[in-house]
């Protein structure tokens, strides 16, 4: 009975203080920051989102939150681990919030032009997947699956994914490629072009008939995505074509309509034959594959790669050649190999071969395939002179593989015109990144001089066309580059570039669902706030961040009173003591 009485004295007492200090209403002398702006930023990512709203939560009563970038902030809170346009411009001290790592596709190589009823190559690299972890990598079209892969992580916590995609009919293609892990967030990156029913067009010339050459041709003209024409020199002044090629290979304007020319037997090729090769890639801008059959020897080595020497290995059985950006080692193999002494800096290696060690020589991995940009072309060297012995073996793709590489060279041969849009796929009001290249600029030289009027305007799906896009020079002649900013409505864009009769067209998809591709760049975001006097704080540190924004905002500090008895939430103590009051009294029959 006692203990009831002084419960119910403690409560009523409780609730006497309550409203005596609401009425005397105390103030209490405190630093603020309420003149002070903070401008929040979120990454591109779910996990963003959710950090993002802690932030907010956290600064709300101590400084002024803005919701989006603002110029005149005088902090930046900047919550993901991709980095952003955003924050190129900004002055103010930045402050980055790190979000738990997951798995990232920082890009998707998407090719310009999806050809139909050929298989389109989508290449994206993975990071944040440790060791012993697997994701999946689903590829939509139109909401429809359409490839799936599963990729594994390695010591550095990278993979890469190769899928690919087959447009059934011309026209814009709304693509999405999901990376899915059972332990981290979903990547996902949204992806526009447009599919065409041309093709492009290959020249095969053989010197001489070699076997290698003989292959990859049979593995070129089953690929929907290549015109395949062929010459093969089968004795002197007596040849076997396939197609209409040119009669000879000298025939420099004959030559101007190929994207890429694929040379076997190299060795054979005479010195006019030579010429025009490097002629057709500095002048025309094309591809060149030489497929070396033998050593090569006498001018043909100036052509390649003006080294030191040659080096050649011949194994007692094949080797797996891992090719650059694939996760198989067992998509071609070999037995006999040459190389340049020293590949010159300029080159690009696409598969590599580790040789076994010998009695006086420790194992080494040496360069299989490369390629060396000369003038506007490129040309790319095969120095596994006997794959295609190894085509039949269980595991190899031979064919796959030779598609793929002459596919990436043609793709690489200069069009008349090329239009590129960054990204493809945005929401509404994003900026999106316009280039167009002109062959006949980028080309020309001091004795042929060319004038270029290239112009681009952009069209909707129901026929509605936008103001002309503003194109500025770079500092690469023949290539201009602008900026401008998707319209409010969703849709798929159609953007076409004009320059001296040549045209060229990309799609431009705008939706508020579509996401873009984006890395793990915490490292260059350290330093950045780093630079700007801010620092960068993990997700849980989110409290320690009023403090840290109190060092550089000391100008906007200012005394002022705090009235904590102002809050409403108070009405709550007073009706939980109010009610256990009358409750105690209730049960001792005094109520």
């Amino acid at each position: 009975m006692m203990h009831s009485v002084r419960s119910r004295l403690a409560a009523r007492g409780g609730a006497i203080a309550i409203v005596v200090m609401a009425i005397i209403d105390p103030a209490f002398s405190v630093m603020r920051y309420d003149a002070a702006t903070v401008s929040v930023v979120q990454g591109p990512r779910e996990v963003d989102s959710v950090t993002a709203t802690q932030v907010r939560r956290a600064l709300q009563d101590v400084v002024r939150v803005v919701d989006a970038p603002f110029a005149a902030a005088d902090a930046i809170v900047y919550v993901g681990r991709s980095s952003t346009a955003q924050l190129e411009h900004g002055s103010a001290p930045l402050f980055v919030i790190e979000p738990p790592a997951s798995v990232s596709l920082r890009s998707v190589r998407l090719p310009t032009r999806l050809f139909v009823d050929g298989r389109n190559p989508v290449e994206a690299p993975v990071e944040g997947l440790p060791a012993g972890n697997s994701a999946t990598a689903l590829l939509r079209i139109s909401g429809v699956a359409v490839d799936r892969l599963d990729a594994h992580g390695s010591f550095d916590s990278t993979a890469n994914l190769a899928l690919g995609v087959i447009p059934l009919e011309p026209g814009v293609q709304n693509l999405r490629l999901e990376l899915t892990a059972r332990t981290a967030e979903p990547a996902v990156v949204d992806m526009t072009a447009l599919a065409r029913e041309n093709r492009w067009k290959a020249l095969m010339y053989e010197p001489r008939p070699s076997w290698a050459s003989t292959f990859v041709r049979r593995a070129l003209e089953q690929d929907t995505r290549i015109t395949v024409v062929s010459r093969t020199m089968t004795s002197r002044g007596i040849s076997r074509a396939a197609g209409v090629p040119p009669a000879r290979l000298d025939q420099i304007a004959a030559l101007v309509p190929y994207d890429v020319i694929i040379v076997g037997s190299p060795d054979a090729l005479t010195p006019t034959e030579r010429s025009a090769l490097e002629q057709f890639m500095r002048t025309r801008g094309g591809s060149v594959v030489m497929l070396l059959d033998q050593h090569p020897t006498g001018p043909l080595v100036d052509l390649i790669t003006p080294t030191t020497g040659w080096e050649h290995r011949t194994l007692s059985t094949a080797a797996p050649i891992h090719v650059m950006e694939s996760e198989s080692s067992t998509v071609v193999s070999g037995a006999e190999f040459t190389w340049p002494s020293t590949l010159p800096l300029s080159a690009d290696v696409l598969a590599l071969v580790t040789l076994p060690a010998q009695k006086t020589k420790p194992a080494r991995t040496v360069p299989a395939i490369w390629s060396v940009p000369l003038g506007g072309g490129r040309l790319f060297v095969s120095g596994a002179t006997d794959s295609w012995k190894t085509r039949a073996v269980r595991g190899t793709q031979f064919a796959q593989f030779w598609q793929g590489l002459v596919g990436r060279a043609a793709a690489q041969a200069l069009p008349p015109i090329r239009l590129t849009l960054t990204p493809s796929a945005v929401r509404p009001g994003d900026p999106v990144q316009v280039r167009i290249e002109d062959r006949a600029a980028i080309l020309a030289t001091r004795t042929i001089p060319v004038r270029a009027q290239i112009s681009a305007e952009w069209q909707s799906a129901d026929g509605k066309h936008g103001e002309g896009l503003a194109l500025y020079p770079t500092v690469r002649r023949g290539v201009v580059a602008g900026t401008f900013r998707a319209p409010a409505n969703s849709g798929n864009l159609v953007v076409r570039a004009n320059s001296a009769g040549n045209s060229d067209s990309a799609a431009l998809g705008v939706a508020p669902s579509n996401r873009t591709a984006s890395g793990d760049d915490v490292g260059l975001l350290r330093r950045l706030a780093a630079s700007t006097g801010g620092e960068s704080l993990t997700e849980r540190e989110i409290g320690r961040l009023p403090g840290r924004l109190a060092r550089v905002m000391q100008s906007k500090a200012h005394r002022g009173d705090s009235h904590p008895m102002r809050s409403p939430w108070w009405i709550v103590p007073l009706a939980l003591l109010l009610a256990f009051e009358w409750w105690s009294r209730r049960r001792s029959g005094l109520a």
